[in-house]
């Protein structure tokens, strides 16, 4: 099925796209000759006179002052330690999880959750099955070593047997998941202190302190940064808060509002210049759009896609190393609405979400660069390649189409990822499509184009 625009299937009138091909070919034209004198003009009245149906919004990239480069490994998962157990999930020859993971464009893993502070823990074999399965996979593994039953000669024992296996491919140990629900900080470092001291092996590396509360990710940055051993800040957000007992149309409106990117933001200003007077990088291990397995109508929804594909390229822009999102079958004490995908019959049937992480694997590699976009109802993110490709990715919440116009580059195809309405289970993520340098979005969707 292909995406809306491609296929006939224009819920309007079908002038709107002849329209806005005319006003592309003048647009071309007149933009040529500006360019001759050095001059940039405004073509919002000429092409609103060709006849196009919505307000031209005007793009403009700034290739000259590109950021940071985005982690080919940025979008990851994040499951429960008990998914580990028994070997049957994480496993070498678990070949339609390795296709999930590949199709997504899933590059990372963490272990860890709720439940690697209580229950059973893995065997040893199920321990060889995760990292054969991270290895098959090709993904750096964070493991969560249990804190809050305080056993540092048994964290130390699964350590130094998972460094024996395989140390290439842990990336880090982190020490209790959220222990700022059982442990004052004094406590908690007391505890990292002794786990990391009792390890005490030159090929590990911890990563933590996989909390909420900025003072805490703070202070363990601070304290724990002289050791030369932390590979990484992990910290864990939920910005939708809990997701239980919250209206279904309240909670999409939630999730795509401008408020929740001002959330991000004062989050982020709270811990990251500590962070990185630090020496050190961050990355959110455990997150997505609401706790406690998420709110129903709106995790499971559309509304999560779009959600997702703008979390990621925020804290992307923002500096971040990566985003894990928690998923999986379950998770501790809830039932899960808000899972990339799900075990379905002898394979995986992916959801809203996973086409957001689908969608940012398209416009996510090589270096971030400023975008302007003069409107509030599109967010509007670029990364430029080594080659110079541009991926340009728009999402709109709009109530209605939008067209847009970028004059400076070579668009060279485009891809959509729509849905017949912002609470529908179904997504569409369109096949690869033509477009010229003025183009259509339709409401509550989103398009990644590249340019030359």
């Amino acid at each position: 099925m292909k995406s809306i625009g491609t296929d006939g299937q224009w819920t309007g009138p079908s002038e709107p796209h002849a329209a806005a091909a005319n006003a592309s070919a003048i647009t071309n034209l007149i933009t040529s000759v500006v360019a001759y004198y050095g001059v940039r003009i405004a073509l919002l009245s000429l092409l609103a006179a060709c006849g196009t149906s919505a307000p031209v919004v005007e793009i403009t990239i700034d290739r000259d002052h590109p950021g940071a480069r985005i982690p080919d490994d940025f979008a990851g998962a994040s499951y429960e330690t008990s998914t580990v157990i028994g070997g049957a999930y994480f496993r070498a020859d678990n070949a339609p999880l390795l296709a999930t993971f590949a199709k997504l464009g899933l590059r990372h893993l963490r272990i860890g959750g709720n439940e690697a502070d209580v229950g059973d823990l893995p065997a040893a074999g199920d321990i060889d099955a995760l990292l054969a399965f991270a290895d098959a996979s090709h993904v750096p593994l964070i493991y969560t070593l249990r804190a809050k039953t305080i056993d540092p000669d048994g964290a130390a024992a699964i350590a130094h047997a998972m460094l024996d296996r395989d140390a290439a491919r842990l990336e880090c140990f982190s020490i209790g998941n959220e222990p700022d629900h059982y442990a004052a900080y004094a406590d908690y470092r007391t505890i990292v202190t002794s786990y990391m001291d009792t390890i005490a092996d030159a090929r590990a590396r911890y990563c933590g302190p996989d909390a909420l509360p900025p003072d805490y990710v703070t202070q363990y940055a601070t304290d724990f940064a002289p050791r030369g051993t932390i590979a990484e800040i992990t910290i864990h957000e939920y910005f939708g808060g809990g997701g239980q007992g919250i209206a279904p149309a309240d909670a999409r409106a939630k999730l795509l509002s401008p408020a929740i990117r001002d959330a991000y933001a004062h989050e982020h200003d709270a811990w990251a210049p500590a962070i990185e007077a630090a020496h050190l990088t961050y990355r959110i291990d455990e997150t997505n759009s609401f706790a406690n397995g998420g709110a129903p109508g709106a995790s499971d929804t559309f509304a999560s896609t779009l959600w997702g594909l703008d979390y990621l390229h925020w804290w992307a822009r923002a500096g971040a190393i990566g985003i894990d999102f928690h998923t999986g079958d379950h998770v501790s004490g809830a039932t899960t609405t808000y899972p990339l995908f799900v075990t379905d019959g002898s394979g995986y049937a992916i959801r809203p979400l996973a086409y957001a992480v689908m969608a940012f694997e398209l416009g996510s590699h090589g270096r971030t660069i400023p975008v302007t976009i003069d409107t509030t109802d599109l967010t509007a993110y670029a990364v430029v390649t080594d080659d110079g490709t541009i991926a340009l990715t728009i999402i709109s919440t709009a109530d209605g189409p939008r067209t847009l116009h970028l004059a400076e580059l070579d668009p060279v195809d485009a891809h959509r990822v729509t849905a017949p309405a912002i609470d529908a289970t179904s997504v569409t993520f369109g096949e690869a499509e033509s477009i010229g340098n003025t183009f259509t979005i339709d409401p509550m969707s989103a398009i990644v184009v590249h340019y030359r």
